[in-house]
């Protein structure tokens, strides 16, 4: 962080007489109490803390205190041989390193969902190149060895629906799933827990300068997830704050090449993949900025008293260009074409250097120079994976039931497609398979790849903070059965992350319920940015 930084280096001698130098560099961005604490931070005892995080839950920390400060009192208080209990129910997103000098001993961990970065490599040499500044191209990731054998969370709910738990198929099938007494009260639990986290991700965040500027941003696409967060927010924070919405969108040279092709030819009949062109449509009207846009229309009839900062960030191809080596220089070792996609998308997002879209009341329509100075930005991460998002959900659902041969085998009765019922769910309900898949998320969440998009973030001086990630939302979710969260009978935009969808009609957000998941980097286009990347595929190495 740009706050505070220092430096501590001491010498010791193993008990085998090797001679050692240890250096601890602490970078500080001020999250929380009343002044910046420097670190590293050094006990009575000479005890080192290096602390990259945040404590939501766990251990209490007061409104006006400092979270390291505390965590290093807890750890000294519990005594050297009972560090991990004394870490151990702190909940939040953290790594941290930590060295007990009496006892010569170095700890270093990160939360157990991995939303900080932590890496670390080997030595080859005096002329191996520092860890921070310049990350030399192999890495090792330590701290993943046991993520196949420890899990932070319980197993979740493997019941499946009886006769009756379901909407029945008819030829009345509901475009829209019926919600029960049951599964409404659960949607109303559900969104009290969101409004805890995003609360908690919330109320220590320092202030920033006076309106228009926000002390907390959301990384928008305007998708369903991004838009029941910033809902929430209104709920959380003061009237009187802006709430940054960050939208980006980038110049592609292949697919603007792709557009005007397809202008100048269009194919004959209706066609899915050509854009609305009632009216010209520029550069940076990618579908995460149209889909932004709409759904910012939407929170402004919600809460018209809230000053929404649609911030418009528009990156052109020679500026990717630019920034292009220091971004994945910043990823390492992440290093497919994919990681690069998403990665430019979250460094141009996290900069925040763009325009505030116009109001239609505006005396002055055009686009005003604005940079968001939020620190904390969040972000709908999880809710695909605990919710049943992914087409991978409605591909295992869909799976036929048995085993594969016996389906080949036997002549499947034909299926009857129902208004909003989705095709070919009516001959499988495959919901141990969907099960199966929503366990696998869950447990691959520790080795999702947020520590690289922590270092993208963080090189501009903020941190992202996932409310869906939040240990008590994990677990609610997790408890809850396989049905009431999605269901795929119904079609894509509707049966899918069907709980969040409820949860979007119940606070108003009656065409966010609707949205369709698009990932950032097709939405932003930050894919097959070059001419000739027609053929590429995201596992490509760079």
């Amino acid at each position: 962080g740009p706050d505070a930084s220092n430096t501590l280096s001491l010498r010791l001698s193993t008990d085998n007489g090797t001679d050692l130098e240890l250096h601890f560099f602490g970078s500080v961005l001020h999250m929380r109490g009343d002044k910046v604490t420097p670190q590293p931070l050094v006990s009575s005892a000479g005890d080192i803390l290096l602390w990259n995080g945040e404590i939501f839950d766990g251990v209490e920390v007061g409104e006006h205190e400092n979270d390291s400060i505390k965590l290093m009192e807890r750890i000294q208080q519990f005594g050297p041989e009972r560090f991990l209990e004394a870490i151990g129910p702190v909940e939040g997103p953290y790594a941290f390193v930590y060295f007990q000098a009496a006892q010569k001993r170095l700890w270093y961990g990160r939360d157990p969902l991995g939303r900080r970065s932590l890496l670390s490599c080997d030595a080859d040499g005096p002329s191996q190149a520092p860890l921070v500044g310049h990350p030399p191209r192999t890495f090792r990731y330590d701290i993943d060895v046991l993520t196949e054998q420890v899990f932070p969370f319980d197993r979740i709910n493997p019941a499946l629906p009886s006769l009756g738990d379901t909407v029945p198929m008819t030829r009345k099938f509901p475009p829209d799933p019926v919600i029960g007494q049951r599964i409404l009260e659960v949607m109303r639990i559900f969104i009290s827990e969101l409004e805890g986290a995003i609360r908690a991700r919330v109320a220590t965040v320092p202030p920033v300068p006076a309106p228009p500027a926000a002390r907390v941003a959301v990384l928008f696409s305007g998708g369903l997830d991004c838009t029941v967060i910033a809902a929430i927010l209104d709920r959380v924070l003061p009237r009187d704050e802006a709430i940054d919405l960050i939208t980006v969108a980038f110049e592609n040279p292949r697919s603007l090449k792709a557009r005007e092709q397809t202008l100048q030819h269009p194919p004959k009949g209706p066609s899915r993949h050509l854009e609305n062109t009632a009216q010209p449509l520029g550069p940076y009207d990618v579908p995460d900025r149209l889909t932004a846009r709409d759904a910012w229309r939407e929170l402004r009839e919600l809460a018209p008293n809230r000053r929404w900062n649609l911030v418009e960030v528009d990156v052109p191809y020679h500026e990717v260009l630019d920034h292009r080596q220091h971004v994945i220089d910043l990823m390492k070792p992440q290093n497919t074409a994919m990681d690069l996609s998403i990665a430019l998308a979250f460094y141009f997002a996290a900069r925040g250097q763009g325009h505030l879209a116009a109001v239609a009341s505006d005396d002055e329509p055009e686009a005003k120079p604005y940079t968001s100075h939020a620190r904390v930005l969040l972000s709908g991460l999880g809710a695909d994976e605990l919710l049943g998002g992914y087409a991978r959900h409605r591909r295992a659902f869909n799976q036929p039931l048995g085993r594969a041969e016996d389906n080949a085998q036997s002549e499947q009765p034909p299926s009857f497609v129902f208004p909003g019922q989705a095709p070919g769910s009516a001959a499988n309900e495959n919901w141990q398979a969907l099960v199966d898949e929503l366990q696998m998320d869950l447990d691959r969440l520790p080795t999702r790849n947020l520590g690289r998009d922590d270092r993208i973030i963080a090189t501009h001086g903020k941190e992202a903070r996932y409310p869906f990630l939040a240990g008590h939302v994990v677990e609610f979710l997790a408890r809850q059965p396989v049905w009431y969260k999605a269901d795929m009978r119904f079609v894509e935009g509707v049966g899918d992350k069907m709980l969040l969808r409820s949860v979007a009609r119940e606070l108003g957000l009656h065409k966010a319920a609707r949205r369709k998941k698009r990932a950032i980097h097709f939405g932003a286009r930050t894919a097959k940015m070059n001419l000739g990347d027609g053929g590429a595929k995201g596992t490509d190495l760079l």
